[in-house]
């Protein structure tokens, strides 16, 4: 489900047909939108079973959430099928949610086409939504976009969040971050919690807008208060790395606290970590297995990987290698390249450099840079294979081809990074190599390099630089600065 169903004003009709008349229906109204069920009860009782199509729609949205009535969904559905049957559009967008809730999207829909018929605009959020995400209907932004739009026209603040996102994303309309920006303040200006968040994330990565940790600070800290756990997430985060601030690892602790409490993936993520760390807390491997899991059961790989290694050390847990296999199993379904690469820095950074190797290999032979460069690491260092600049090489040829291809992978990589590792690589192995070894190492880069598609140009190759002690150390730290920008990235998936 979507969005909860709140309280609702509800347009009065004429000619209510019971002895209290509109004035007491209206007392009952103002007593339901403040929580007062017990003293609505009554009013909507009688104005329900006179026939009153307002009544019956909040009358059923009691029964439905169990507001001051005994929870009763057979009611709820009589009684918002009685309103949707005078074309109360609030009803019909209830009804909406109620088959959605039950797993009925296709109904669902259906119900959210006839509020929006009936001009309800949060129907109409709610058809935009079916079409974005193909739930219960086609997925086509272009329709998406059109029912966002009029929503939003009616200053429906959910509506103007997600038409915000389809401008910055260029989701079924020509991408433009000035309409992005204007429609995601229309709704922060609402108490649209997630969009709020979303400012916060705009500020905080200099998307949009100018980089303003300050005003980072300040939407998330609004949406935080308003129980979004994406916000408490991106508090945590920003204590933690100190972003505009000194890192507050105690704070970052109570936000991610506050995060997981709400049921974000994410925070849960960050608390096993600072379990298994200790990081401004005890060591308490049994309580990071806990958070991990939970993180888990919303599909967060991250904390599968975490999750695993605990299974293989017997952490917390029973050692059980059977399931750190499913875990990290998991981590990488759906053949995720940079999955692979995130298992593997996990297992490599709790030197299980064999296991390292089984997850570095496939994703480098997917045209993943960093796992090359990594991979290439491991035959100089000797670790789980044997020692050989030569493979070293070969490997430092085939990450500066891939990534000056015409057809780079479709992969988050920094060319001027990978570049540096390059080089780094070369003048670490060359000056142990033969000319036989190198023109073979060349020989087997081309070789690779044709069968997966690639161009190969001699010529083009960078010039080794001259080997030094401060190359070789650069090399070392930024293996472990890969291993960072690894994490950072995983960071929008954990959210």
């Amino acid at each position: 489900m979507r969005r909860i169903f709140g309280l609702v004003f509800c347009t009065l009709l004429p000619g209510l047909a019971w002895a209290d008349g509109p004035a007491a229906l209206a007392q009952a109204i103002a007593a339901y939108k403040a929580g007062h069920y017990a003293q609505a009860l009554p009013v909507l009782q009688k104005a329900a079973a006179a026939g009153n199509a307002d009544a019956e729609t909040d009358l059923g949205d009691m029964y439905y959430n169990g507001l001051g009535v005994e929870k009763d969904e057979d009611t709820a559905f009589y009684l918002q099928n009685q309103a949707a049957a005078q074309h109360n559009g609030e009803a019909e967008y209830r009804l909406g949610g109620m088959y959605d809730d039950s797993g009925q999207d296709d109904k669902g829909f259906a119900w959210y086409s006839k509020a929006a018929a009936d001009g309800n605009a949060d129907g109409e959020a709610d058809l935009g939504y079916d079409y974005l995400y193909a739930d219960g209907v086609k997925e086509d932004d272009s329709l998406a976009f059109t029912w966002f739009q009029r929503a939003a026209a009616e200053n429906n603040a959910f509506a103007q969040y997600e038409l915000a996102r389809l401008y910055h994303h260029g989701w079924g309309v020509d991408e433009d971050d000035a309409a992005a920006l204007h429609y995601m303040n229309l709704a922060a200006a609402q108490g649209e919690a997630d969009a709020e968040n979303a400012l916060g994330e705009y500020y905080e990565n200099g998307e949009i807008v100018k980089q303003d940790y300050h005003q980072a600070l300040h939407w998330f800290l609004l949406a935080a208060n308003e129980k979004c756990g994406c916000a408490a997430y991106n508090l945590g985060y920003m204590y933690e790395n100190g972003d505009g601030m000194t890192p507050d690892k105690a704070t970052a602790l109570t936000w991610y606290e506050r995060g997981a409490a709400l049921g974000n993936s994410g925070s849960e993520n960050s608390l096993g970590d600072f379990y298994r760390t200790g990081t401004a807390t005890q060591v308490d491997d049994t309580k990071a297995a806990y958070w991990y899991r939970k993180a888990v059961e919303q599909d967060n790989t991250q904390a599968a990987i975490h999750l695993a290694l605990l299974y293989h050390n017997g952490l917390g847990v029973e050692q059980n290698q059977t399931e750190a296999d499913k875990l990290l199993h998991f981590a990488v379904q759906g053949d995720d390249t940079e999955h692979e690469q995130n298992v593997a820095w996990a297992l490599y950074d709790d030197r299980d450099y064999t296991d390292a190797l089984k997850y570095f290999q496939p994703a480098a032979e997917k045209s993943e840079p960093y796992a090359q460069i990594d991979l290439g690491y491991m035959y100089e260092q000797g670790q789980a294979v044997k020692q050989s600049y030569q493979m070293e090489l070969t490997w430092a040829l085939i990450t500066y081809s891939v990534i000056h291809a015409p057809n780079p992978p479709n992969l988050s990589f920094d060319p001027t990074d990978i570049d540096k590792f390059v080089k780094i690589h070369m003048s670490v192995s060359i000056p142990h190599l033969t000319k036989a070894q190198i023109a073979a190492a060349k020989l087997d880069a081309a070789s690779w390099l044709t069968a997966h598609g690639y161009p190969y140009d001699d010529d083009a190759l960078p010039a080794a630089p001259r080997p030094s002690w401060v190359g070789y150390a650069a090399l070392i730290g930024g293996i472990f600065i890969i291993y960072g920008l690894v994490k950072l990235n995983a960071r929008t998936q954990v959210k």
